[in-house]
């Protein structure tokens, strides 16, 4: 599976086991569905790895997309990032790790052809897209494709998320309160907008403490998980485009 910094895979272990082993061999591919991380206004933030869990807009909903407003063009079935998933790929097949599926291969190259594949009832992968506001501005601006087309640009990255860099690409010269407000019109949850995602299901407490499970495993190591030093780190790191968004 292609899995990103901020992707992390929610599973109970004995379900999952069971789920692994009865795939018929003929399935080559098993589609891991995915969420996304947002906040809730009034609910404390404690570190990086806070938050919820949203879940996509199913086709056929009419109830939610009209509460998107006037952020509608900002959302791939309401979410910021990606809605397909992630794959887990079948080994010795001869295949192309794609990133959100394989690919059958014709003289070493990648093609379309129909991969048979299965969906995860018992796995779930939860996006953070970035670590703060901050990180999710950088890693943004980042991801601009080289391509000159527009329309090539969006088939590459998709259309909300093309909308979404477009925006912070223009707010470059304006104060950072811009593309902040932006940030938290779209990941921060008021408490009507969480009662109805809640009431359809779509909003949903995280399955997993990433917390807890990365001072778990570093047990002897000092960790300070917050994001005031998160976003120092980032400044360290990427002092250019920090100053951008500061």
């Amino acid at each position: 599976m292609h899995c990103d910094a901020d992707d992390f895979i929610s599973f109970e272990p004995e379900a999952f086991q069971k789920e692994l082993t009865s795939i018929p061999p003929e399935i080559l591919a098993l589609q891991v569905p995915n969420g996304e991380r947002a906040w809730l206004r009034d609910a404390p933030d404690k570190d990086i790895y806070s938050g919820v869990m949203i879940l996509p807009i199913p086709q056929g909903n009419h109830h939610l997309k009209p509460r998107l407003g006037a952020n509608k063009n900002y959302y791939n079935a309401g979410l910021l990032g990606y809605t397909a998933g992630k794959c887990l790929t079948r080994t010795g097949c001869g295949l192309f790790l794609g990133i959100h599926r394989p690919k059958h291969s014709t003289n070493g190259r990648p093609d379309n052809r129909r991969l048979p594949t299965s969906r995860s009832t018992s796995a779930r992968i939860i996006h953070f897209d970035g670590l703060s506001p901050i990180h999710w501005m950088i890693k943004l601006i980042s991801k601009v494709p080289t391509t000159n087309s527009r329309e090539e640009r969006s088939k590459q990255i998709g259309s909300a998320r093309m909308a979404q860099i477009e925006f912070l690409q223009h707010s470059l010269n304006t104060p950072f309160a811009s593309a902040r407000q932006l940030h938290d019109s779209l990941r921060i949850f008021d408490p009507d907008r969480e009662q109805r995602w809640r009431e359809a299901g779509l909003l949903q407490e995280l399955p997993i403490d990433v917390s807890a499970a990365v001072r778990e495993i570093l047990a002897d190591v000092n960790l300070d998980l917050s994001r005031k030093t998160h976003d120092a780190w980032l400044a360290r790191k990427t002092p250019a485009l920090f100053s951008k968004f500061c």
